[in-house]
């Protein structure tokens, strides 16, 4: 069985805090973050978005700050039912929201139905294969985006769901 990597997601006012259950992935996962917004503008996912990561290595946990067309509430989420916080957005930023979850790798959308058609849903996924999700932010970190041999290269999506490459990605664990 795989060492596994809990991901835990609490939102105050417009940041998100995560805190993971591995400092070595949390360290990364900052370090991606602060790569990726040192990208151009023109490769950013949301044009005037930045991230602003504040990682605290004693107690595992990554600030970022949250995009202004997402809102949340929490929720009980099966079948662990656990509170959760769900975000969701507007059809009319389904296209920023699809490329902040993608640029982000640890949101996915929230499947099923949803109490309002015009509202979509994102969520953390909690649980991650800790050698899978650390061998990507590697691979993150290492792979120079064309607009900026520091950086990471854009994972941006054009669609709502995850991307084949996320989708392949979530089938190891």
């Amino acid at each position: 069985m795989p060492t596994l990597v809990a991901v835990d997601v609490s939102v105050s006012d417009d940041h998100i805090r995560l805190v993971f259950s591995h400092r070595a992935i949390a360290q990364a996962y900052a370090k991606y973050l602060e790569a990726e917004d040192r990208r151009p503008p023109q490769s950013q996912p949301i044009p005037g978005y930045r991230r602003n990561a504040h990682y605290n290595p004693s107690s595992k946990e990554i600030t970022v700050a949250l995009p202004k067309f997402l809102t949340w509430f929490i929720t009980c989420r099966l079948p662990d039912d656990e509170d959760s916080v769900t975000f969701t957005f507007m059809d009319a930023d389904e296209q920023y929201a699809s490329r902040w979850a993608d640029s982000m790798l640890l949101f996915e959308a929230v499947p099923g139905p949803t109490y309002d058609e015009s509202v979509k849903q994102l969520h953390v996924r909690r649980l991650w294969n800790k050698a899978h999700l650390q061998k990507r932010l590697d691979e993150l970190a290492r792979k120079p985006s064309p607009n900026n041999k520091r950086g990471p290269s854009p994972r941006v999506s054009n669609h709502s769901g995850p991307t084949r490459q996320a989708q392949r990605e979530a089938s190891w664990w």
